[in-house]
């Protein structure tokens, strides 16, 4: 019986007489030399798929004295595979990491480009109000899900004075920048309109 061994990165192929059994390097458990000149290769799916070679029945890639020759041999492959796929599985982290970088840069560039502006029904209702200060009213318009304490509020102060009511905006935009629990720490000022 004649027996070829070849190695790719990914499977070690042996020809037995013609017949080509492919063994992927990351199904192979464990390889070690029997008695005579066998070595077994065990693929993990119990004893009748183990594998068994003859050092003196290897042609290629060359000829063999013993059994620990030809099992040096087959762990030089399958370790040089599996070191193939640790580099080729860095290169795709390195690679993945790069992607997010570029989406980040990207996502900040159409930002300022087109700056996000809320959507016109965040303005409908108010999602927080306190009252509970004579004559102050303050009204929280944040997007549905926006904690009280992250920074996603627009918030309206509505007070009397002179015995007219006026409405004040955080900082005197819409922007939904402000942080509800901090309502009352915030400067109000007429809503500034930009053209």
């Amino acid at each position: 019986m004649q027996t070829e061994i070849y190695s790719n990165s990914r499977c070690i192929k042996i020809v037995l007489d013609g017949r080509l059994v492919a063994v992927n390097k990351q199904q192979i458990k464990t390889m070690n030399t029997l008695d005579g000149d066998k070595v077994q290769i065990d693929i993990g799916e119990g004893p009748l798929k183990q594998i068994y070679l003859r050092a003196s029945e290897v042609t290629i890639p060359s000829t063999f004295a013993s059994s620990a020759e030809l099992l040096d041999t087959l762990v030089d492959f399958w370790v040089k595979g599996l070191d193939c796929c640790a580099d080729t599985k860095a290169k795709m982290d390195r690679q993945i990491t790069e992607l997010v970088n570029i989406n980040a840069v990207l996502l900040d560039i159409r930002a300022g480009l087109n700056p996000v502006s809320p959507p016109a029904d965040i303005f409908a209702a108010p999602l927080q109000t306190d009252n509970e200060q004579p004559g102050i009213v303050y009204e929280g318009f944040a997007a549905q899900g926006t904690t009280l304490e992250s920074a996603g509020w627009a918030i309206r102060q509505t007070v009397n004075q002179n015995n007219q009511t006026v409405q004040l905006w955080s900082n005197g935009t819409k922007s939904l920048d402000n942080i509800w629990i901090d309502r009352a720490n915030i400067s109000y000022l007429p809503l500034i309109v930009t053209v």
